[in-house]
């Protein structure tokens, strides 16, 4: 895509507009693109009297697994250009958007499935710069994990891992060292999202996420371990 294109304005005519850069991901498919360019009108402006007019360019997808449409939204640059010249536009986001998953290993798909749908619709309301909602998601997610963890080490104490409370479940049921610590301060955090004062004033939901993925990594490797040492115990080698 060409970095100007003709729009109308909304007396119809056709203007002349400069922009910074296009978008160079589908946020539809998540792959790299060069968009193909439909058309384009200026917003609620009197261009070219007015500043911070508003651009939007309707783009393609060029790839034919895709061929989704969206809506590029520029703004005009408050700045005046450089040695005279156009205004240019500068882009401020793309719509319609859809949260690419996270993709968990197939152990934890297995392991908790509930637990991946949580986590992905959590993120996707991060995504959409809804963090105050995002927040308790990502907490409800870590609950979820971790019970499940612990009813496939305990099956027989399943009906009292449901109705514990998570912090107490990684005080008392969590043997791996690794997997408490982490899921211990992913609780800390998850429990912040949910409270009306923060305790740790100092970490955001971009840690809980780190934390999250913290557990799921060493869960994982749990359960790799496990599987491995009790797959080969019968043919151990002397």
């Amino acid at each position: 895509m060409k970095n100007e294109f003709e729009a109308k304005d909304s007396q119809g005519k056709q203007c002349l507009v400069i922009v910074e850069t296009a978008p160079e991901k589908c946020l539809l498919c998540h792959v790299a693109i060069d968009p193909k360019f439909l058309f384009a009108f200026f917003h609620d402006n009197d261009y070219p009297t007015v500043s911070n007019n508003q651009v939007q360019a309707v783009l393609q997808c060029p790839r034919r697994e895709c061929r989704l449409i969206f809506i590029a939204h520029y703004f005009q640059l408050n700045e005046p250009p450089r040695g005279g010249g156009r205004e240019k536009y500068q882009l401020k986001g793309v719509a319609p958007y859809i949260c690419e998953k996270k993709g968990f290993p197939e152990s934890i798909t297995k392991l908790s499935p509930s637990f991946c749908a949580i986590f992905d619709e959590a993120a996707e309301t991060e995504s959409r710069k809804l963090k105050n909602i995002a927040g308790p998601g990502y907490r409800k997610a870590l609950e979820f994990l971790v019970k499940d963890f612990l009813i496939s080490e305990y099956p027989k104490e399943a009906e009292e891992i449901k109705k514990k409370w998570l912090v107490n479940l990684i005080r008392d049921k969590v043997q791996d060292a690794n997997i408490k610590g982490c899921a211990e301060r992913a609780a800390w955090l998850g429990n912040d999202e949910t409270h009306y004062l923060r305790k740790w004033t100092d970490k955001d939901i971009g840690d809980l996420t780190k934390l999250i993925t913290l557990c799921v990594n060493w869960i994982e490797n749990h359960l790799l371990t496990k599987e491995y040492m009790k797959s080969m115990e019968a043919k151990r080698q002397e």
